[in-house]
């Protein structure tokens, strides 16, 4: 697994989430990455961290607060999508906060100590977008 920064994008488990979405039509596989987050168990592992990530700057892509690092394949999917219900936006951004407060992402980025914060603030930043 690669990752060469903190932000959402910058991973391979994010780029080949993005490239598994061109054979989703519907959304339903944001829906289902979001949903994870809250499974019961333990804390959610890095590559589901990854691809909640990704849902959820695709749900705030469509409420009209896209990110600037975006790809582009991410951008062409997201033409011709509905508006996510408010009850998928509230789940998107319970999913950022799991990320944050109890994911093994968590753990790894805080290892990384000048890095960290960077990462943080990029997972507020998307929290603050997905609020209504």
């Amino acid at each position: 697994m690669g990752i060469w920064g903190p932000g959402v994008f910058e991973n391979d488990d994010a780029l080949d989430f993005i490239a598994e979405l061109k054979d989703d039509t519907d959304a339903r596989v944001l829906v289902e990455a979001i949903d994870r987050m809250k499974a019961p168990g333990e804390a959610p592992d890095v590559p589901d961290c990854h691809r909640a990530l990704v849902a959820a700057e695709l749900v705030a892509a469509r409420i009209g607060k896209r990110s600037s690092d975006m790809p582009e394949e991410a951008n062409a999917w997201l033409i011709d999508k509905p508006k996510p219900d408010p009850v998928v936006v509230a789940k998107a951004e319970g999913a950022v906060r799991t990320v944050l407060e109890e994911s093994v992402l968590r753990v790894q980025w805080a290892e990384s100590e000048e890095d960290f914060e960077d990462w943080k603030d990029e997972l507020d930043e998307l929290v603050q977008r997905l609020e209504t």
